[in-house]
């Protein structure tokens, strides 16, 4: 009896020895949570680091303008890793793995989806450096599919595959300011596009860092080496292949917005760094099939966003 009885205190360890590891995890994706900002940053990129960042938001819910008295919500989580592969002082390159997953929730239509989505990326970045002028890009092939087909993966097939790309060249003007131009590709503007990219970095006084640029706009004021405040604009935008509940059905569901938002940034540590969003998602626009076989394209009233996001430095 005695050695039973040890036997059961055992497992009853082992069980809350889980739990306690859940419970942190959980608790460390929620409140650790990306530490790149909602807007694309050309002007502060950096390649010289392993990192870890998590991420997440909640969007309230807003009219979506079907005339049926329907409304939508998202709320994304994001588990980002990059690792530094070379760090030569003309030569960079670092591979990564991005997961996105977002839940749309939609009252009183009936997408061909539960709604939740999930986007894997395998990042190859990298940078060269020559006299006054570097040069970044970045490659990142993945899937984008619904949750059933994660389960399902023979579902998974050409359509469910992405490919993202960047290349961005920093030409050195003077100390204050640098020119930048180049082309990146994904779905920010609705169906996949190859699109340019052009504007300056300037730094008009101590503090102050301006990215004077399109599509990507952003105002940063550093006000210690600790902490910072970034205002930025933004496209925003993707597409996920769905499927149907029985599996026999899909279609392509996309969401494009444009962001407007506020970064508070908060170095705690030199290898901790903690950044608060707080978002206003416009120009909202949804396409999908509903369950019956309809096409829906509908456009949904302005939303506001709070993202709680972080990362580790290595």
């Amino acid at each position: 009896m005695n050695s039973v009885c040890s036997l059961n205190s055992q497992w009853r360890c082992i069980s809350y020895l889980q739990a306690i590891l859940y419970c942190f995890w959980l608790l460390l994706f929620v409140l650790i949570s990306t530490p790149l900002l909602a807007s694309r940053q050309y002007c502060d990129i950096s390649l010289d680091q392993k990192i870890m960042g998590l991420s997440h938001g909640t969007t309230k819910k807003s009219n979506l303008n079907t005339g049926l008295g329907s409304a939508v919500g998202i709320t994304t989580s994001e588990l980002n890793f990059d690792w530094i592969m070379s760090n030569e002082p003309e030569h960079s390159q670092s591979i990564g793995l991005n997961t996105l997953y977002t839940i749309i929730n939609f009252d009183r239509i009936n997408p061909m989806t539960n709604g939740h989505l999930h986007t894997w990326g395998l990042p190859i970045a990298g940078s060269y450096t020559t006299n006054e002028t570097e040069v970044f890009y970045d490659v990142t092939p993945g899937i984008s599919v619904s949750s059933n087909a994660l389960k399902n993966p023979e579902l998974i097939n050409s359509e469910s595959l992405q490919l993202t790309t960047s290349l961005i060249v920093q030409k050195k003007h003077n100390e204050n300011l640098t020119w930048i131009y180049g082309f990146m590709s994904d779905y920010r503007f609705g169906d996949y596009q190859l699109y340019p990219l052009a504007g300056v970095c300037l730094e008009p006084a101590q503090g102050w860092l301006l990215q004077l640029a399109v599509p990507d706009f952003s105002i940063q004021k550093k006000f210690s080496s600790l902490f910072n405040l970034t205002f930025y604009i933004s496209p925003e935008g993707n597409k996920w292949h769905v499927f149907s509940k029985d599996l026999q059905s899909n279609s392509e569901l996309t969401y494009n917005s444009i962001i407007t938002g506020i970064t508070a940034h908060w170095s705690v540590t030199p290898s901790i760094e903690l950044n608060l969003d707080l978002v206003k998602q416009s120009k909202k626009v949804f396409n999908l099939v509903s369950d019956d076989n309809q096409l829906i394209s509908a456009d949904a009233d302005s939303s506001m966003e709070l993202k709680l996001s972080g990362r580790f430095l290595f």
